[in-house]
């Protein structure tokens, strides 16, 4: 019988730029390989992101949905998330501030 999928977890710190966009493909790209429900992505240690990481966070959106895998990212800092935003790509991600969705308000 197969391994159940399961949840993953990666996590990053400092800035996320150029310099570090083969690390950061390495780690999220070696959590898909096997199966997998559900990749997490922790930015809580980020405090800058630039259009190559970005861009390395949205191939990696494209990776997860081709492994049949959930792509969320959490804890992401306002910098960060604002460059997320102006991109465009939280509406492409699932992008939250703390660990978890926020409940809708009633």
């Amino acid at each position: 019988m197969a391994p159940s999928p399961s949840s993953r977890r990666v996590q990053f710190f400092g800035e996320l730029d150029l310099c570090c966009t083969e690390e950061m493909q390495a780690a999220i790209w070696s959590q898909l390989q096997a199966p997998v429900s559900e990749l997490v992505i922790d930015l809580g240690g980020v405090t800058f992101l630039d259009s190559s990481a970005m861009s390395v966070l949205a191939q990696a959106q494209g990776a997860a949905l081709s492994a049949g895998a959930r792509l969320r990212l959490i804890n992401v800092r306002r910098i960060p998330r604002r460059a997320l935003e102006f991109a465009g790509l939280d509406q492409l991600l699932d992008v939250h501030a703390g660990l978890e969705p926020q409940a809708a308000s009633a």
